[in-house]
């Protein structure tokens, strides 16, 4: 028996154990999962607090709803479709509470950092972060699991309910719209 066909069963194992209601166990799945999960919401929500917020709705709708797991796909590929799905709620509440305050906001004048002392303060992976959580969402989903979650183009399709050559022509596109996002930073740091 190979590493993988271990790896499988033991996962069965574990959420049959979970769905029983062995607490234990589902912090297992959880561990050997976080990564990857970590990594895509993180990217699609652009920030730690709300990647952890969203991460721990996720945990909990997940432990609602494992009786429902049917084993179509990994336990790590539903639950990193759950905690998207989480992620993109979180983010449709924040856009609306957002609005309310754009107005305001826009009043207020930019003091804000050049780039390139936003780039030195350590900050040039924040705006990355940034740039990739105002992709719209078929395209941001993509771009997280894959560059920053670490997913492959097969893991990536599982999670989306896609196959991964449309995964791929997401990834280009999402490419292609931070390349003109990203445009000016480029122009600024490198000159």
């Amino acid at each position: 028996m190979n590493m993988e066909e271990v790896s499988s069963r033991r996962e069965r194992e574990l959420i049959a154990a979970a769905g029983s209601g062995d607490r234990e166990a589902f912090s297992e799945l959880l561990r050997r999962n976080e990564t990857m999960v970590y990594g895509a919401v993180l990217g699609y929500c652009g920030d730690t607090h709300a990647a952890q917020e969203a991460l721990q709705q996720a945990f909990c709708r997940a432990w609602q709803r494992l009786r429902s797991f049917r084993g179509d796909s990994s336990f790590g590929t539903w639950l990193c479709r759950i905690a998207l799905n989480a992620a993109s709620d979180l983010s449709r509440r924040r856009d609306r509470r957002r609005e309310a305050g754009d107005e305001a906001l826009a009043l207020i004048p930019d003091r804000g950092r050049s780039p390139r002392e936003k780039a030195a303060a350590g900050e040039l992976e924040r705006i990355v972060a940034d740039a990739v959580a105002s992709l719209p969402e078929r395209y941001r989903s993509a771009a997280a699991l894959h560059y920053l979650a670490g997913a492959s183009l097969e893991q990536a399709a599982a999670v989306l309910g896609l196959r991964p050559a449309g995964v791929a022509t997401r990834l280009k596109r999402a490419r292609r719209m931070l390349r003109r996002r990203l445009a000016w930073l480029q122009e600024e740091l490198y000159g």
